[in-house]
């Protein structure tokens, strides 16, 4: 599933699901995103990281000498270390940046979890560390709906709504990806626009005064 998903993405829209501030709210900045598969890289370096400690001594002082027949060599079986797969996630922002490191098991590719602080230049400002997951809730040729999920108390809990290329949804697949994150029991009544351009950038309200003052002095 993720060989799709890699690559460079455009955030369309950010859901904050705190409510914190209620509203849609434009924004002239953009939010691009880029994922890569860094399994090989770090797999070289740590063969055994996600080993319990257990089950490290266990392979190293005890299953070579098991016999196939013998149940210590049974047991070892039934139960098969979980095989990771590593990806980095770059938030891009107005210059700044933000290095996420996830990782998902192959028997649950839509789950990523953190497994590291992020880097970058934004964590160089006031930021609170995100430690918890990543859910891919929806991931097609053309647009991806991600949400994290900060296991810290009153920790960050958003989802962001990407596409291939800038502007590259239109109204119908937003409304439908927001009624996904509503069936998903998501609020979405905290919405943060970014990557548009033009009349898009200018707030509802704003439009409509321009429209009120216009029919005012001008018909």
């Amino acid at each position: 599933m993720t060989v799709g998903i890699i690559g460079t993405w455009y955030s369309a829209e950010i859901l904050s699901h705190n409510e914190e501030q209620k509203g849609i709210f434009y924004y002239h900045t953009c939010v691009i995103i880029h994922i890569t598969d860094e399994t090989d890289i770090v797999t070289r370096s740590t063969t055994t990281a996600d080993y319990s400690a257990e089950q490290r001594d266990y392979y190293l002082n005890h299953a070579k000498r098991l016999l196939p027949t013998s149940p210590g060599y049974r047991q070892l079986h039934q139960k098969p270390i979980p095989q990771y797969r590593y990806l980095k996630l770059v938030w891009d922002e107005m210059g700044k940046d933000l290095s996420y490191k996830l990782k998902y098991n192959e028997t649950n590719q839509g789950l990523w979890i953190s497994y590291q602080d992020q880097e970058g230049t934004i964590s160089d400002l006031t930021y609170t560390q995100f430690s918890g997951t990543v859910q891919v809730v929806k991931a097609v040729q053309n647009h991806l709906v991600l949400t994290f999920c900060n296991r810290k108390v009153n920790g960050s809990f958003f989802s962001v709504i990407m596409t291939r290329r800038p502007n590259g949804l239109s109204e119908a697949d937003i409304t439908s990806n927001r009624n996904l994150l509503r069936r998903r029991g998501l609020s979405t009544s905290s919405i943060r626009k970014v990557c548009n351009s033009g009349s898009e950038n200018i707030p509802i309200s704003m439009i409509m005064l321009i429209l009120s003052y216009a029919l005012k002095h001008f018909i």
